[in-house]
């Protein structure tokens, strides 16, 4: 897709987000990176359907895609982009062989996010996504998405807002796969993965 912006990393002692435009050349630093956080809960019931869960056509679709049982649902995302954010989901998800999967992507308001880094990282800030892996052994996991902080870095690195999106979804996924970035190292590889699912997302044929 034309006009595409495709984000790579260079090392930096505050590991800051550098975008880099793929049209233009043009690299941008952005805030610190996102984040993800590991939590006890209790176990879910497994076995019993959400309420607002994929319909049979979809989860056939994602199952082909991603040869297991996915269970991932949106709220208060828009809905025209849900189809393709889910595609996001199942691409990541085959491309670590996690086969089953239940996950809860929730957009919320800057100030819910803030107070989610405040509670659980002791910090005053806002950020883009924060990633929770509930419980491990069944891959169940909540991503939160700060809507006004995506719609802002949408239009400030030239990408259309779903496409913003399916980019922070793959970020915070892959966090739940247990990737990290909190050092140079795992960073620029983390960066380097979430980069190609992207592309492979939105890239003409």
């Amino acid at each position: 897709m034309q006009g595409l912006n495709i984000r790579k990393h260079k090392n930096s002692e505050n590991l800051q987000r550098i975008y880099s435009c793929k049209t233009s050349g043009l690299i941008r630093k952005s805030r610190k990176n996102c984040n993800f956080f590991s939590l006890p809960s209790a176990v879910r019931n497994d076995g019993q359907d959400q309420k607002n869960g994929l319909s049979h056509k979809k989860k056939k679709y994602l199952t082909d895609n991603c040869y297991g049982t996915l269970n991932i649902n949106f709220v208060n995302f828009p809905k025209q982009y849900i189809v393709l954010l889910k595609e996001a989901v199942a691409t990541t998800l085959k491309s670590e062989r996690v086969k089953k999967c239940q996950i809860n992507f929730i957009m919320i308001s800057d100030e819910e996010i803030k107070k989610l880094n405040i509670k659980y990282r002791k910090v005053r800030r806002i950020t883009d996504v924060i990633s929770f892996l509930i419980v491990p052994e069944f891959f169940m996991g909540d991503i939160y998405i700060s809507e006004k902080r995506s719609q802002k870095q949408a239009k400030k690195y030239g990408n259309t807002w779903q496409q913003e999106l399916a980019y922070l979804v793959i970020h915070g996924v892959l966090h739940l796969c247990g990737y990290i970035d909190y050092d140079a190292v795992n960073k620029a590889k983390m960066f380097a993965k979430q980069d190609k699912i992207f592309q492979c997302l939105f890239s003409q044929d």
